[in-house]
């Protein structure tokens, strides 16, 4: 920083060997002949009051340049909204390299109070006793983690004692953790502080006078002369309840980082919003919104989310929704990078009564889509917290098994060599003879590696297709031969079967050509009613994958009518599947059979489409290439040839791909074959070029919010246009009058377990069996 005067314990001078400015050393210093008069004041508000580093997602520190401005701002709050509750100070025992020491350490001296200094270095789990021996205080500044922390380990006599008001700041502050605080000392003050190191502290807070009904508790408002905005992914500001970037301006604004511009100029922007002209604002970087009270609800990092399966995952969110469960009382969600099957999440729980994984997947199915479901879950006595009281990550255990309340051991020697394989695919320990392939984590990639696995390996041949009806180790090894074989070659799949007079629903499947995705709608039907999959052909098996619509509905035709003979028939398409369901009702139609066809948000091959389309066909097409390649190389070197140079480079150009693409998945790695990856291509290539022919029938299409909601500049993921667009393109097709259903979630969280009911209630009042469809126009 270039400081000239570093002042240190005698303990601590040999780190300085090197340091050219003057160096003090407080423990021999001769205090004699200095004046005894106040020194005289030459600083100002834009006066540097010190630099504190924080860490930066790269790993390099980042200088903030504190000014005294900013600093006096916020310590006059904290006497004001903290010290001035009580008499007693504060305690300090976080690090002083950690500005959560400010409140507790400036608060208290300008309000005249106790400043009380815990042991250094003192073991965590003494932190209750020793906070009750120096009680009570006026207030107390914590992270969610020490207080779920005292939480256990007070009396509700001493934690109603030990301060008039908690402070709680540096993470995010889950309800489930107030709540559980609220019930130990209800009449204790709480309030949520917020704020980043670069807006001096903290901006904002908010007083939790009950329990709330996010599941985070709310940030609250700005503290005096200071302002915050939720701007959109345009930068302008976003409307009540819609998800943005928190912007912070005002007094706490710092002045920089030192010594680096250029994160400089593109962290601090102009101030477009607030009430001072020439203002600066700090991008934080932080996901919020503003809720109707005008309070701001913290939702989490936008450099925190990753990419699961293609979904975009704020693990935060995950996290507040697991420690909302009566029986955690404190959880953090991670992902593993290193997880067999590409990232996964894993669930860290601190358990009241031990909840078992399947416990909690069953909770979350209500709360989360499928895909932000941990797949692994480790309990602990404790979460590791480092010295500044937030959770040491790198202390936490690493993920090794996946444990069930009802774990059976494999007995036959199938079911041992099915286990082998199962464990080694999705990168698991203990898998037991009864655990769903799909509460697993497995999806469409993983089940072809798995069975390309077991085909290879044991005596069973057996299909993708085999673990919707056989999910479980246990029914896969009860697979007969004779039964694989009747199904060999047919596209159809089995994901429900009916009962004798049950209905039968048809689903086409989407882009990639797997029926996967219908899995939860399948559990979702009414006891006897059946759920059955058109899978194209190349996604499993030796058939050639097929480029054009009219090919594949012909295929489609022979296996439907070889399962269904007759009508009344009815479909459903998907994403990019509708235009081939609308052509199988089309010919269905035309032979004099009644269809019911029900389109959940389909898309059409209109000019905006079709190039998003053209870089994913590119993508496809460059990645079958590469998986040949890579196929043939690892052939070639089981023989002994060397080729490990040219294997490290085809993983690392598919790694590459995968990561910048938004359908491909690392899984690709392990394939041992392409077809997969270009049968997906193929269909991206069939939809692109298809020119849909109009439907004279009877129809119904099922939309989401983001459907409805959607213009140019904020597109749905089922149309790149605006929504009047969507429904004058669908009346096109569908001149008849297609009636409109809306449902919850959105185009790729609608067959997932929240909304899949809600699917097939709408399936229900299409075939008549409830009441009539409701408009979304």
């Amino acid at each position: 920083t270039g400081a000239r005067v570093v002042l240190t314990q005698g303990s601590l001078m040999g780190r300085f060997r090197g340091y050219e400015g003057r160096l003090v050393c407080v423990d021999t210093v001769v205090v004699e002949g200095f004046p005894v008069t106040d020194p005289v004041r030459s600083t100002s508000a834009e006066s540097l009051a010190y630099v504190i580093y924080t860490s930066g997602s790269t790993g390099r520190p980042k200088g903030v340049l504190v000014e005294h401005g900013g600093l006096a701002n916020f310590v006059r709050w904290c006497v004001e909204g903290y010290s001035g509750r009580g008499v007693g100070g504060a305690p300090v025992f976080s690090s002083i390299g950690f500005d959560a020491v400010v409140p507790n350490l400036f608060g208290p001296l300008i309000a005249g109070q106790t400043v009380h200094l815990l042991p250094e270095g003192f073991d965590i789990a003494r932190l209750g006793e020793l906070l009750v021996a120096g009680g009570p205080y006026s207030f107390i500044k914590l992270t969610p983690s020490h207080l779920d922390l005292l939480t256990a380990q007070l009396t509700p006599a001493e934690a109603a004692g030990l301060a008039a008001t908690v402070v709680v700041g540096a993470e995010s502050f889950s309800a489930a953790s107030l709540e559980y605080w609220r019930r130990l000392a209800p009449d204790v003050v709480v309030l949520n502080e917020y704020g980043p190191t670069e807006v001096t502290v903290a901006n904002s807070v908010f007083q939790a006078d009950g329990l709330v009904s996010t599941r985070t508790v709310p940030i609250g408002r700005p503290i005096p002369n200071t302002w915050m905005f939720v701007v959109d992914y345009a930068g302008e500001l976003a409307e009540v309840g819609v998800t943005g970037e928190l912007l912070v301006g005002g007094m706490g604004v710092v002045r920089g980082y030192h010594g680096r511009p250029d994160l400089t100029a593109d962290k601090f922007i102009p101030d477009r919003f607030g009430p001072v002209p020439g203002g600066r604002l700090y991008r934080t970087g932080d996901l919020a919104r503003v809720l109707p009270d005008g309070n701001v609800e913290f939702l989490g990092r936008s450099d925190d989310q990753i990419k699961i399966r293609g979904y975009r995952v704020e693990p935060g969110e995950v996290e507040a929704a697991v420690v909302s469960h009566p029986m955690v009382t404190a959880a953090h969600v991670t992902v593993a990078d290193d997880l067999v099957g590409g990232p996964q999440l894993v669930g860290y729980v601190v358990p009241a009564d031990a909840p078992a994984p399947a416990v909690l997947r069953e909770y979350l199915s209500s709360r989360l889509p499928a895909y932000m479901h941990p797949t692994a879950w480790v309990f602990l006595d404790g979460l590791p917290l480092n010295p500044n009281g937030k959770i040491d990550r790198k202390a936490l255990p690493t993920p090794g098994t996946v444990t069930t309340s009802s774990y059976q051991p494999p007995v036959t020697p199938a079911e041992h060599d099915l286990t082998r394989i199962w464990q080694t695919v999705l990168g698991r320990d203990r898998i037991g003879v009864f655990d769903n392939f799909f509460d697993l984590g497995g999806h469409s990639l993983l089940a072809i590696q798995l069975v390309n696995t077991i085909n290879r390996d044991t005596p069973m041949r057996i299909s993708a297709r085999d673990l919707f009806t056989h999910p479980t180790i246990r029914d896969l090894a009860g697979l007969t031969a004779a039964m694989v074989a009747a199904r060999d070659g047919d596209t159809v799949v089995t994901l429900r079967a009916a009962a004798p007079g049950g209905r039968r629903l048809f689903c086409v499947h989407p882009s990639g050509g797997s029926v996967h995705w219908y899995y939860r709608l399948a559990q979702s039907l009414r006891d006897g009613d059946g759920l059955l999959g058109l899978q194209a052909p190349g996604v499993e098996g030796d058939a050639e994958p097929l480029a054009d619509i009219s090919d594949l509905v012909d295929v489609y035709l022979r296996d439907l009518r070889r399962e269904q003979p007759t009508g009344p028939y009815a479909l459903l398409g998907w994403s990019l599947s509708g235009p081939i369901a609308l052509e199988l009702a089309r010919r269905l139609r035309g032979e004099g059979e009644h269809v019911d066809l029900l389109l959940l948000e389909p898309s059409w091959p209109d000019r905006r489409t079709i190039a998003t389309l053209r870089q994913t066909i590119a993508e496809h097409r460059h990645a079958a290439d590469l998986i040949d390649a890579l196929v043939a190389q690892r052939a070639a070197a089981s023989t002994g040839a060397s080729v490990s140079a040219s294997i490290v480079e085809l993983e690392r150009q598919l790694t590459e791909l995968a990561s910048s693409s938004d359908v491909l998945s690392e899984v690709m790695l392990e394939l041992d074959s392409s077809v997969t990856v270009r049968t997906a291509g193929l269909l991206y290539e069939a939809f692109v070029a298809w020119d849909p022919v109009p439907y004279d029938g009877d129809a119904d299409v099922v939309v989401t919010p983001e459907c409805v909601g959607a213009d140019l500049d904020h597109p749905s993921k089922a149309s790149v246009g605006s929504y009047a667009e969507y429904l004058a393109e669908l009346e096109r097709l569908m001149p008849s009058g297609p009636r409109i259903h809306l449902v919850e979630g959105d185009h790729l969280t609608m067959l997932g377990p929240d909304h899949a009911p809600e699917v097939a209630e709408v399936f229900y009042r299409v075939v008549g069996a409830d009441g009539p469809a409701i408009s979304a126009r």
